[in-house]
């Protein structure tokens, strides 16, 4: 393996930034160079599992800096995995467990005894052949684990010349072993973990750590004598300004961009608060903006004969004496404007800025020769306003539609607003939106933006009778949702959406009109709110929580292509198994109690509750030659709430790691996919629930952290359905001493 001196650079600021933080000195252990072996990472991580000063719920950092490969399976040579170089490690030795790496799912099996331990407050980073272990309860306020690697999961990729790669191609023939007797050190107590190989410490442990990693599973991981590229952004946002304001969310989102390494943000926990266990729920949701050229509105003079496809200059004085602005051709023409585009040769990736000033369009016209002379003076005509257009990554496959309404603003603050825009063009993954504006303008528009959708373009329909119109009063002129973005309409006669009734003469009920639900006899949403006093503001305001609750929870429930070309043709779809717990290669594990038998029949699953706990797990199949991001949610649409079961990474500019592989599944619950099993039962005072499992996929990445939802009803927050090992097993032995005398 090639020698890595930025290894050492990294750790020491890791180490110096630790220590800045107030951590104790003799809570952090590092091994580096020769002393970061195979068996010695292993007992550091397993002495930290049982030793008695991490307490529960102490913050807890792991950084692992050095190489990084992936080698295939010696379960499975089909199936590669992405395997920790320690120091010790030798590439063209794959028999011998003491020098072997250490492969996703040995490390997944440790942190997740660490998780069992100590809590979900592990803090990670892998980037050199040097480890970084330290508990930070007297630098955080609060419990997480965080796991951050900067290492190659893969050993090829194009490199820019002055920097090293952090990995290497294995020799062919090397297959890394992980069946039971390969996976610990000798005289382990932690058990082996199953011989499933789908970068399991990523998804199984979502729960139990937010893993952050520099680069992308088929990415190289670069670095210089000074450090890892990774390890240097992170440090640089960790010491910023606002760092505590950070989520591990926006701290990938917002690192600068390194050519051909995407760092990946994956967990349940990645919109925490760095290294707390605080949640930060933003009020807003902001799309990230690029300004595009846009268009110009030219008011003609009769002496300027102007055609379409006519192209001209544009100065910032009415002479040429001013600087070229832009040059711009004619989009169309009428009897008194002309409608006209910049001419730009920048690249998709660069933005066209135009300048903040008074323009003039000067008449002489351009031609193949340059500009034509003319017999009489030149014009200079003033623009009088322009068409400010932006893109956002963003469009029908986030329930935007061509009636959305934008607001744009510089930063990520609600009160920066810079006017309201309509959306002009939508594809599945993009929009542009676009607002009309005098020139000059008063406003500076950015080249990069943030865009807050003010308006949906679907409409929760509402019947109430006329005893409850007060309420409809009280939400004239008001938006519902929990971004106060989607209008409503107020039915009478139904059929609405959801229809208002007086329970009593202090309680408001709530009925849903749902096909489904009907076939089953639920009519009613599970919770009723009081609402006695007409007068009284406060009053109504439950009832209008539950109508926001409502107005998100279906129009999530109702995202659809308009043409479905993936689950409707068969060739990607979902599967439900009834699990058990068991012995799986050799470990504890949830498996399916009959691996023939598929839940979902006739599109819906139908379960008896019997009070028993019935664990269920979930298999996404992909059968197209795509790889596919996904996420599974549950809508309980007795509660109006949503849980996630399952949701893409994240990384800067949308470009995480895939979910599916082209013509494999993804499991949820059970086997190398991780995650809880789900278990489900009827409310008290039922006897059917309804609820909905809702399967999104796509080809490109969608953010789809907004959708979970806790139920607006108080004090029926409903558990979300995880199953908790109620069977782990225990076992005894005898053995006979048989004594005799000669």
């Amino acid at each position: 393996m090639s020698p890595l001196p930025g290894v050492c650079a990294d750790v020491k600021a890791i180490h110096a930034f630790l220590l800045d933080r107030h951590a104790r000195p003799d809570h952090i252990k590092i091994l580096r160079n020769d002393a970061a072996t195979r068996t010695n990472i292993l007992k550091l991580l397993e002495d930290l599992a049982e030793n008695s000063t991490t307490k529960k719920d102490d913050p807890i950092l792991f950084y692992f800096a050095g190489h990084g490969t992936k080698a295939p399976s010696a379960d499975d040579p089909k199936k590669d995995i992405e395997v920790l170089c320690p120091y010790d490690f030798i590439p063209g030795d794959s028999k011998d467990k003491l020098v072997q790496g250490i492969a996703d799912v040995t490390l997944a099996v440790y942190l997740n005894k660490i998780s069992e331990a100590k809590g979900n407050n592990i803090v990670g980073n892998v980037h050199s052949t040097s480890l970084l272990i330290a508990s930070l309860k007297y630098c955080c306020d609060f419990s997480h684990k965080t796991v951050i690697l900067d290492c190659c999961h893969s050993g090829s990729g194009t490199r820019e010349p002055e920097y090293r790669v952090r990995g290497f191609k294995l020799q062919p023939g090397y297959q890394c072993r992980t069946p039971a007797q390969a996976v610990a050190p000798e005289n382990s107590p932690i058990p082996p973990e199953p011989k499933t190989l789908k970068r399991n410490y990523e998804i199984s442990g979502l729960a139990s750590h937010v893993l952050l990693a520099a680069c992308s599973a088929e990415q190289p991981s670069n670095e210089s004598n000074a450090g890892g590229l990774f390890t240097t952004m992170l440090i640089d946002a960790l010491r910023g300004d606002g760092a505590h304001n950070l989520t591990y969310r926006r701290l990938v989102e917002d690192l600068p961009e390194v050519k051909h390494q995407q760092p990946q943000c994956e967990g349940v926990y990645r919109d925490r608060y760095l290294f707390t266990s605080i949640t930060h729920t933003p009020e807003h949701d902001f799309h990230k903006l690029k300004m595009q050229p846009g268009t110009y509105r030219v008011k003609l003079d009769a002496k300027f004969k102007i055609d379409k496809g006519d192209q001209y200059n544009v100065y910032t004085a009415q002479n040429n004496s001013g600087p070229l602005a832009f040059e711009v051709s004619v989009k169309s023409t009428s009897e008194s404007t002309a409608e006209l585009v910049p001419i730009t040769e920048k690249t998709a990736d660069e933005t066209f800025k135009p300048p903040q000033c008074p323009l003039f369009l000067s008449s002489s016209k351009r031609t193949r020769f340059g500009y034509k002379p003319q017999d009489s003076p030149v014009i200079y005509l003033p623009l009088c306003s322009r068409n400010v257009t932006y893109k956002l990554a963003a469009g029908e496959a986030y329930g935007i539609t061509s009636d959305s309404k934008f607001s744009v603003h510089i930063e990520r603050d609600a009160a920066s607003s810079l006017g309201e825009f309509t959306v002009q063009s939508i594809t599945n993954f993009t929009a542009e939106i676009v607002s009309t504006v005098d020139l000059p303008s008063p406003n500076a528009f950015p080249s990069t933006a943030y865009g807050l959708e003010t308006r949906t373009g679907k409409n929760l329909e509402i019947a109430m009778p006329k005893n409850l119109t007060f309420i409809a009063d009280r939400l004239d002129g008001r938006l519902l949702g929990k971004h106060q973005n989607i209008p409503f309409t107020v039915l009478a006669p139904a059929p609405p959406r959801v229809t208002l009734l007086m329970k009593d003469e202090n309680t408001v009920a709530f009925e849903v009109n749902d096909d489904i639900c009907h076939q089953f006899g639920v009519t009613r949403l599970c919770g009723s709110v009081g609402c006695s006093n007409k007068t009284n503001p406060n009053e109504s305001q439950d009832v209008i929580t539950v109508l926001s609750g409502a107005a998100d929870f279906f129009r999530h429930l109702h995202r659809t292509p308009k043409v479905s070309q993936l689950c409707l043709t068969g060739k990607v779809f979902l599967r439900c198994y009834a699990l058990e717990e068991g012995m799986v290669d050799g470990g504890w594990a949830m498996k399916k109690k009959d691996p023939a038998k598929d839940l979902i029949e006739g599109d819906m699953i139908k379960l008896m509750d019997d009070g028993e706990h019935r664990p269920l797990g979930f298999e996404i199949v992909n059968n197209t030659s795509m790889p596919l991001y996904a996420a599974l949610f549950y809508f309980d649409i007795g509660a109006l709430s949503i849980v996630s079961y399952y949701e893409p990474g994240i990384a800067r500019d949308g470009r995480a790691d895939f979910s599916i592989d082209a013509h494999t599944s993804l499991t949820i619950g059970y086997g190398a996919g991780g995650g809880n099993p789900r278990m489900y039962h009827v409310r008290q005072g039922r006897d059917v629930d309804v609820g909905f499992l809702k399967l999104f996929v796509s080809t490109q990445w969608v953010d789809y952290s907004h959708i979970k939802q806790n139920s607006p009803f108080d004090g029926i927050a409903r558990e979300d359905g995880r199953y908790v090992s109620i069977n782990s097993p225990w076992d005894s032995t005898r053995v006979p001493i048989i004594q005799w005398r000669e």
